[in-house]
């Protein structure tokens, strides 16, 4: 007969007493609808030509016949369109000195986002500090917030995650408020104050990112709020004072 079905079978030609075995696959249905998995044991019968022994007793399913015409168990399962994706807008970002400041003065960044999209089930605001020479010379002190989870990790810690899911070991500060149900025109907002301890450039850089709901590793990332330093880029270092480098993209931490 010609094969109606997708069929995955594996087989063993000396199946005995107690011996178990195990078969996995993969579906990645393409399509909405309701989608039938159908799974059975056959065993054939040694010595005989066409006696088979058939077994579905692991159900919490219904059972049907398929395409070969085995009493096969029949799981349903419900495919769903892809939800809409979230649309992360970084609104603005304040309190990056656009002149020197003196070593050991804090300054305070505060960031805002808004999602303008459908729900994400993991939005966040990103932030991460370092110097420009690779050192993390700096005291990154993140306030507190009440509509969300906020993580602060320190250069080294592991593990955080890259843009494609995998894990990795922190290079700079990196504070981090997530939200677990950021809806349509939801705003929220993160601050930090920032602690300079030595001479030279300082970056602070910031996104805003969101998860699209029902995928895997996807998400949206923003950094439209690029107007934030009147100088137009980097203030130089004058005698003790450290510069208020600012730089708008992705940090290095994951989603």
């Amino acid at each position: 007969m010609t094969a109606a079905d997708h069929l995955v079978e594996a087989a063993e030609t000396d199946w005995t007493l107690n011996e178990s075995h195990t078969m996995s696959f993969a579906v990645t249905p393409t399509k909405v609808g309701t989608l039938w998995v159908r799974v059975r044991t056959t065993m054939h019968r040694e010595g005989a030509a066409c006696v088979y022994e058939n077994d579905v007793s692991a159900t919490s399913c219904g059972t049907t016949a398929d395409q070969q015409g085995w009493t096969v168990v029949q799981c349903p399962v419900t495919v769903i369109p892809v939800p809409d994706p979230p649309d992360p807008d970084l609104v603005s970002v304040s309190g990056v000195p656009t002149s020197p400041v003196t070593v050991n003065t804090p300054f305070t960044v505060t960031v805002t986002a808004k999602n303008l999209g459908a729900r994400s089930d993991n939005g966040a605001i990103n932030a991460s500090v370092r110097y420009s020479d690779g050192t993390d010379d700096v005291t990154v002190v993140p306030e507190a917030i009440s509509w969300g989870t906020l993580t602060q990790r320190d250069p080294g810690y592991y593990p955080i995650y890259s843009n494609t899911c995998t894990e990795m070991t922190a290079a700079d500060h990196l504070v981090e408020a997530a939200e677990t149900d950021w809806t349509l025109n939801e705003s929220h907002t993160m601050s930090f104050a920032v602690t300079p301890t030595k001479v030279g450039t300082l970056w602070v850089r910031v996104r805003t990112t969101m998860h699209r709901e029902g995928a895997a590793c996807v998400y949206e990332n923003d950094v439209s709020a690029t107007s934030l330093w009147d100088d137009g880029g980097p203030a130089g270092v004058d005698g003790g004072a450290v510069s208020g480098d600012g730089h708008s993209g992705a940090g290095s931490s994951g989603p």
